[in-house]
């Protein structure tokens, strides 16, 4: 499992990052005082579990938390156990009170190997599911979090992706999940989805206006690749 640790206290995080190089299922990648500065490591990397303190200045653990799309597990770790009803409130793994125990430590990070097995499980078995499926069905079943949403392959706008993850759009809601573009064209597998930029995979029949370097659908404006032009027009023309 790929980790970070925020905490305003440097000594904190040292005890963290000791414990952390006793385990060895676990890789903390980086540290920070700073909530703001994770924010902006985590729109570029993919991480699995964060050791968040609640108590920090500018910006708290559970304000840093309602910033995220797409929650990893969380582990919060504070001075107060005041806080522990916070960590029902947004689901997170455990709650470790400071100091904090290596054998407490190791329990509440195996708690969240099992978490992780569970959520790697249930994606592989929807992928198992879709692989199974008929080009034919109208729908596909995407995980968001913790939930499952069923989306019509109709009504589904555009995708886009956007470093680690993708937004699936439709006329009324976005939906973001962990997939690659790749990943994105297998599950969908119907031949009205067509990638037209490195970041967006479009559904044919929602375009309402094609221009030569782009293409419009209801209020957006998408951009068609250079790389994907060709192949783009080819089948624009085709049908």
């Amino acid at each position: 499992m790929n980790c970070i640790a925020i905490d305003d206290e440097p000594r904190a995080l040292d005890v963290i990052k000791n414990y952390a190089s006793k385990v060895p299922f676990m890789t903390l990648k980086e540290t920070f005082t700073n909530s703001l500065k994770a924010i902006e490591y985590l729109q570029k990397n993919k991480i699995d579990l964060i050791f968040l303190d609640i108590e920090m200045p500018n910006l708290s653990g559970l304000d840093f938390l309602r910033t995220l799309e797409a929650q990893p597990m969380v582990v919060f770790t504070t001075a107060y156990s005041e806080y522990a009803v916070d960590s029902f409130e947004f689901n997170v793994v455990d709650y470790l009170l400071k100091p904090i125990d290596f054998n407490r430590f190791v329990k509440s990070v195996n708690k969240a190997l099992k978490q992780f097995n569970l959520q790697h499980h249930e994606k592989n078995e929807i992928e198992l599911s879709q692989k199974e499926s008929k080009k034919s069905d109208p729908f596909i079943l995407v995980k968001s979090g913790t939930k499952i949403h069923k989306l019509l392959k109709d009504d589904i706008l555009y995708i886009q992706s956007d470093s680690n993850y993708v937004y699936f759009f439709t006329q009324v809601e976005r939906i973001i999940s962990v997939f690659t573009m790749k990943e994105v064209l297998d599950l969908i597998s119907d031949e009205r989805f067509i990638r037209i930029h490195k970041s967006y995979i479009i559904n044919l029949n929602q375009i309402d206006l094609i221009e030569k370097h782009q293409i419009t659908i209801g209020q957006n404006k998408i951009p068609i690749g250079y790389s994907y032009r060709e192949h783009f027009f080819n089948r624009i023309n085709s049908k």
